[in-house]
């Protein structure tokens, strides 16, 4: 829509995410909230992302209405997380449930995959799946399990009328999605 912009995405952990805002190396960026650095940073909640279970198709859950939690400390479990930001880990934690992942990686193609190969379950956002065509099962939760996602400035009176613009955009098309 606007082919006089020029842009650039970059790709990194939450954490890191708002370290690059916080030094003014990017004008904006999608973090989880809450935040995990400089509380002085302005953020606007845009979503609330649902996780689910991850299972391949003849998994014995496989006709369940629901995936219950405390199943996680016996399977063996594909993380989709970094160490920095293990949001994955955190819900564990919560729940009560010991597990170590066997694997972890940034490429949810390669996680998904290897549920659908049989080598174990994920737990992976609404968003991460939404569109996706893989020979996977998705179960909710039990008990259900959310992450708040939200956009991130330095100061908003800094911000570049492109800056700005991208925020609006991507505000709509997320309210689009829902």
């Amino acid at each position: 829509d606007y082919p006089g912009i020029d842009y650039k995405l970059r790709v990194s952990d939450y954490t890191e995410i708002e370290e690059w805002i916080a030094a003014g190396t990017v004008d904006c960026g999608f973090v989880m909230l809450p935040l995990r650095t400089d509380a002085r940073l302005v953020v606007r909640a845009l979503e609330e992302d649902e996780f689910l279970a991850v299972l391949p198709r003849d998994h014995e859950l496989a006709s369940a209405e629901v995936f219950p939690v405390e199943r996680l400390a016996e399977l063996p479990l594909l993380s989709p997380a970094s160490e920095s930001d293990d949001e994955l880990l955190e819900f564990l934690e919560r729940w009560g449930v010991r597990q170590n992942p066997h694997f972890t990686s940034w490429d949810d193609r390669a996680i998904l995959s290897m549920v659908e190969h049989g080598l174990g379950v994920s737990i992976l956002s609404e968003l991460v799946l939404q569109g996706r065509r893989d020979n996977v099962l998705r179960l909710p939760l039990d008990p259900p399990a959310y992450r708040q996602l939200g956009i991130l400035v330095r100061d908003r009176k800094d911000l570049r009328p492109a800056a700005r613009r991208f925020i609006t955009e991507a505000r709509e098309i997320i309210d689009q999605i829902k």
